[in-house]
């Protein structure tokens, strides 16, 4: 039997990791265990279970970290099960920060890359080089796969958040840094603008939102006030089902905005003040950045924005392609590409014998 232990600090970490972990669970030939941490204390299956992953045994992370497991697999580039013989990271996503691109990587024995930009971003920096190139191998994201497979159907997903699908459907969902998320920056004019448009909202927030350790108010409980039939907060671990019932995408620096081109539909990023002055060196908003979507200054400019991107929505169309195919090998095939990436290093080490 061959032992997989899988990590994961929240539950959207282990979104990421869900297509996997089913493939794992399913094979007969390994045994798959959980461990987690959620707000800093050991969280046994719970942040599995709020992914929607159920066929795993938990394991405590004190408990992990002196075990030998097969292979260990994570998208937090800590590692609590260091003596894994096959140490396998994917990425949490792709967006112009480049918080992904980090020489932390290099704790793992092989990298599953989302596509050629993320790949060139790790050449260009010197973390891959010609003496470790086989451990980074692109596949794509296996999490986006149902974004692009026809599982997920808008009008479905609109009907189980009990939102009318006849309507134009806006999706907010902003990243978490104190630095460049919107939520942080515009609060609650921001809220009052959604509120205010002629369609659906859904908001969709970052687990380090909602985490009271970092958050510095309740986000729930201000969108829980403009709660209506056209209106949901949605406090989920995945927010593929809900890009797949957005018709425009409402972000800032999130990666969820290069994900959303996959679908080819109008984005609206919110600037924030002084935003070149806050991305660190690594961050590139030369070859993709926000070139996909219009970008607004504040709350005032979002109404008439969103109403331009549903009259206009081939606009960027041209970009958005091109950022997608860039961004994401293989999409609708990346969990298969993965999961042969995975048992090819364990058949390189003898594991699959």
């Amino acid at each position: 039997m061959i032992e997989v232990l899988a990590y994961a600090k929240k539950p959207v970490g282990a979104v990421m990791m869900r297509p996997l972990l089913r493939r794992f669970a399913h094979d007969a030939r390994f045994r798959l265990r959980g461990a987690a941490k959620w707000f800093g204390r050991d969280a046994g299956s719970r942040v599995f279970q709020a992914a929607g992953v159920d066929e795993l045994a938990a394991v405590p992370v004190w408990r992990a970290r002196f075990a030998r497991f097969d292979v260990y697999l994570s998208a937090d580039f800590g590692v609590v099960a260091p003596r894994s013989r096959v140490k396998v990271h994917l990425f949490h996503g792709v967006s112009f920060r480049n918080h992904a691109i980090h020489e932390n990587a290099l704790r793992y024995d092989l990298l599953l890359l989302a596509g050629p930009y993320m790949r060139r971003q790790f050449e260009q920096r010197g973390i891959l080089t010609a003496a470790n190139a086989e451990r980074f191998v692109t596949v794509g994201m296996p999490k986006l796969d149902a974004l692009v497979d026809g599982s997920l159907r808008r009008d479905d997903v609109l009907t189980r958040l009990a939102l009318d699908p006849a309507l134009p459907t806006v999706l907010y969902a902003p990243t978490w840094s104190k630095k460049m998320s919107s939520l942080i920056h515009h609060g609650e004019a921001l809220a009052r603008e959604l509120a205010c448009f002629r369609g659906n909202v859904i908001v969709k927030l970052h687990d380090n939102s909602l985490d009271p350790r970092k958050a510095k108010r309740d986000w729930r409980a201000l969108f829980a006030t403009l709660e209506s039939p056209r209106f949901r907060f949605v406090d989920a671990a995945d927010v593929v089902p809900l890009l797949a019932a957005a018709d425009v995408l409402v972000s800032d620096a999130s990666s969820v905005a290069n994900e959303f081109t996959l679908l080819d539909r109008p984005i609206v990023f919110l600037d924030i003040e002084r935003l070149e002055d806050k991305v660190k060196d690594k961050a590139d908003l030369d070859t993709w950045g926000r070139k996909a979507g219009d970008v607004i200054d504040g709350p005032s400019a979002l109404l008439p924005a969103l109403d331009r991107a549903l009259a206009e929505p081939t606009r960027h169309s041209a970009i958005r392609r091109a950022l997608a195919a860039d961004v994401f090998h293989a999409p609708g095939h990346a969990t298969e590409q993965a999961w042969n990436a995975i048992t090819r290093a364990l058949d390189a080490k003898g594991l699959l014998a």
